[in-house]
């Protein structure tokens, strides 16, 4: 998981700001930006022991990204692994697959190590014991 969700205590514009510059050196592409921004602000959000939705979270995300970056969050929001995640380590993918994960443990199917290391993060964000 990006690190920013675990240490930032500065407002959602720039938490999404140093998500997606985080990313870029080993994420170039504008859509796996997005996608660790939105996962930091979920995480964010639990870690703050609210409800996090990613839908909801996604339609305020909109507001600090740039238009491409916007693009790219509606390829996120409506990809087919929205619904049918295979947990392949593609980056929409690996989101998807990995986020469920974090209410209910890892779930048995084709994991690779990346969407497995998302979801055990999201596990310990989600348990806080």
């Amino acid at each position: 998981m990006p690190s920013p969700a675990l240490w930032h205590r500065g407002d959602d514009a720039e938490l999404v700001r140093l998500a997606i510059e985080q990313g870029r050196p080993t994420h170039g592409h504008p859509r796996s930006g997005v996608t660790c921004a939105l996962y930091c602000l979920l995480a964010r959000r639990l870690l703050e022991g609210e409800i996090a939705e990613a839908d909801a979270l996604a339609e305020g995300l909109s507001e600090f990204l740039d238009d491409d970056e916007r693009t790219e969050l509606d390829v996120l929001m409506t990809a087919p692994q929205r619904t049918h995640p295979a947990g392949t380590g593609y980056v929409v993918d690996t989101f998807r697959s990995a986020w469920p994960a974090s209410d209910s443990g890892l779930r048995a199917s084709r994991r690779t190590g990346k969407t497995s290391c998302a979801g055990g993060t999201g596990s310990k964000v989600c348990w806080r014991g």
